[in-house]
């Protein structure tokens, strides 16, 4: 038997997201006209999918498909009309994409999901330090730096905090999307959903990692997105300053997190293209922290203590014109 979150579905039924567990969970292997629990409490009974084994989150379908799930040991992917190819995200394409992100952000997630609370939101931004700073470029940190560090991330975590809490599927990006029949979108990597900040979906969809918008494209999206939210009772009424601090201290915590994650696969597994988008990364962080007054000290000290280190290493390429190509 598999943990609940590898059997977690998701199904997009064009007005809102359905949830599903499956009961007796196999990874890699379905039955036809198996029962799914819904999530949220109903029964789903028409006929269930069929499955061979998966790895790496490709399916080999049989028979017709409407909607199956795969479990590569890793993640549960959704696939519809058996297609799991991943893509690349067009301006309309983000738009609709967006507007899932509202419809299942409004999804109650009240004893459902984990919190994703202070300590897990500091535990990732620790791996800065650890993995990016220390082991990747060769900082040697003081207790001074540390005190700093510790600082920022305090006020990231607060910032985090204090937005609605709703249904966060944690890594919510261009890799993780997939474009399937009729424009329907399959979303997979949802394994570690939380309950948790707002503007976290939204940040890793428009500051994605891999692929860089135009800056006022993205600031109206966030904008138009957490309006959609108030206009749905998700969220409480909130000033645009509000709402774009919120947004970008969100896309700092992530981004911060992502420089050590990165770091990691590289250093620890061996994953060694990672590294080829940390200065699209680099990128985002000084972008996100140059209007805020009270993250100052960490910028300066970012660009006296980190850039210095960065054209000597291989993957290096300028940070200032990074995902501009």
């Amino acid at each position: 038997m598999e943990d609940l979150e590898n059997s977690l579905v998701l199904a997009w039924n064009g007005s809102s997201w359905n949830q599903y567990i499956y009961g007796d969970f196999v990874a890699g292997q379905f039955n036809s006209g198996v029962s799914y629990t819904n999530y949220l409490g109903n029964v789903e009974t028409s006929g269930g999918p069929e499955f061979n084994s998966a790895t790496g989150g490709n399916s080999e379908t049989s028979g017709p498909v409407n909607m199956s799930v795969v479990d590569s040991g890793y993640d549960a992917v959704l696939n519809t009309n058996g297609c799991t190819s991943p893509i690349t995200l067009d301006y309309s394409q983000y738009h609709i994409i967006s507007t899932y992100v509202s419809a299942y952000a409004g999804t109650s997630t009240a004893d459902l999901l984990p919190d994703y609370s202070r300590q897990p939101l500091l535990d990732e931004m620790n791996l800065f330090p650890e993995w990016f700073l220390t082991q990747l470029l060769g900082v040697d940190l003081q207790p001074s730096d540390h005190d700093l560090l510790n600082e920022t991330m305090a006020i990231l975590v607060d910032s985090a905090l204090e937005q609605p809490q709703v249904l966060v599927h944690r890594d919510f990006h261009s890799r993780n999307l997939m474009l399937l029949a009729d424009e329907e979108i399959g979303v997979i990597d949802f394994q570690d959903a939380v309950t948790g900040p707002l503007a976290y979906d939204l940040v890793s969809l428009l500051r994605d990692c891999y692929v860089r918008w135009p800056v006022d494209y993205i600031s109206q999206r966030a904008l138009n997105y957490y309006r959609s939210a108030e206009a749905a009772g998700i969220a409480p009424q909130a000033s645009k300053a509000q709402i774009l601090r919120w947004f970008d201290l969100m896309g700092l915590q992530r981004h911060i997190k992502v420089l050590g994650i990165f770091s990691r696969l590289c250093l620890r597994d061996g994953k060694h293209n990672y590294l080829n988008d940390l200065p699209l990364v680099i990128r985002y962080t000084l972008e996100q922290l140059a209007p805020y007054p009270e993250l100052g000290r960490f910028k300066d000290w970012f660009e006296l203590r980190v850039l210095p280190q960065l054209p000597q290493q291989d993957w290096y390429h300028p940070w200032e014109t990074a995902g501009d190509e």
